[in-house]
């Protein structure tokens, strides 16, 4: 009876041990719950084959009172914009509308598309033409908890 008995532990065991051993899944999923939330910008660029390819830092570019400002997704499709920390001569402060279709994000009238969620961070591209120039831009926003 031992003899039978050991072989099905040894299954048992190894059975607990690689489910408890299993790293736990976050949910990442790009949904209106999920992306919901307040962001904070932490990187923009913009490359355009005019110049090589060369990759423009816009962040670089910004005001310090503009770098601390929140963008707040809310799950009813309405958008904050916050002029938090240091505030701006004039404040950013506004409030518009969102939308999300699969990974294609939309911010008032303005469509870009998710490149990487993670939960905490988000990446999206847009493209668009200045001077008759095309760009393609690039933002980082950081999830505050």
């Amino acid at each position: 009876m031992m003899n039978q008995l050991k072989p099905v532990s040894l299954i048992l065991f190894a059975a607990l041990f690689f489910t408890a051993c299993k790293k736990e899944k976050t949910s990442t999923e790009i949904t209106k719950e999920n992306i919901s939330g307040t962001y904070v910008l932490k990187a923009a660029t913009a490359t355009t084959a005019l110049t090589g390819s060369q990759t423009l830092n816009l962040y670089d570019m910004m005001l310090p009172c503009e770098k601390d400002d929140q963008v707040t997704l809310k799950t009813d499709f309405t958008v904050l914009y916050t002029d938090a920390g240091t505030k701006c001569e004039e404040p950013g402060d506004d409030t518009g509308t969102w939308n999300l279709a699969g990974n294609i994000i939309t911010l008032d009238g303005e469509t870009a598309t998710i490149e990487k969620f993670d939960g905490t961070t988000l990446v999206i591209t847009s493209e668009g033409v200045e001077n008759g120039i095309s760009f393609k831009y690039t933002s980082t926003f950081t999830k505050q908890r």
